[in-house]
């Protein structure tokens, strides 16, 4: 049977006794943390395995494929200085919106940016922009211009490493090292269409 993912809001002296329990239970497992005190969570996330990056950075990370309706945004991110909602990674577009601590929710303007413009429109009649031959085209670009594409085989390896962490990390209720590394790739330049491939690389 498929363990229930849950969430522990509180990270005091008692979450040591959730933590652990969930930890041997065969029912459950603990997916986030999160406390008032972001160092407090960060502790507990590194003690019992929430994802730890080479910059300092500590993320809770919750996903699911397998419900059948949520109203949830596709991506939503929740820091110590603010929060950020990102649309549908799926396609290019959409409208990214962030606030800083409790303010209002700002859009962000990607307008400058390539790719954005809706090519078809969904089978509920929202319009995506669907650019998904964007790689191939950088991959082409790359072998033209005698650089690194980016999405390259030493980043897949770093992600499938991570994925594959996480859920072994659950079964042995361990905290693992990662042992793969990459290079953060290039941001696209700004532009409208397949001309940014052009001074990629030059």
């Amino acid at each position: 049977m498929a363990r229930i993912d849950i969430g522990i809001i509180g990270c005091g002296n008692i979450s040591h006794a959730y933590l652990k329990g969930a930890a041997r239970s065969e029912l459950v497992k603990v997916k986030a943390v999160a406390d008032l005190r972001m160092e407090a969570a960060q502790a507990k996330a590194a003690e019992y395995g929430v994802l730890s990056f080479a910059s300092g950075a500590s993320v809770s990370i919750t996903t699911s494929w397998d419900v059948w309706r949520h109203r949830r945004v596709p991506i939503e991110l929740y820091g110590s200085e603010g929060s950020m909602l990102v649309p549908d990674p799926n396609f290019f577009g959409g409208e990214p919106m962030v606030t800083k601590r409790d303010g209002d929710w700002t859009p962000l303007d990607i307008s400058a940016h390539p790719f954005g413009q809706p090519t078809r429109y969904t089978q509920a009649g929202v319009p995506v922009a669907d650019y998904r031959m964007v790689g191939v085209l950088d991959l082409a670009a790359a072998i033209r211009d005698h650089r690194r594409h980016r999405a390259s085989g030493e980043l897949a390896m770093h992600v499938l490493e991570v994925l594959d962490a996480l859920e072994r990390s659950s079964i042995e209720g361990r905290h693992l090292m990662i042992e793969t590394t990459c290079e953060r790739p290039d941001p696209l330049p700004l532009g409208q269409g397949e001309e940014v491939f052009a001074s990629c690389g030059r």
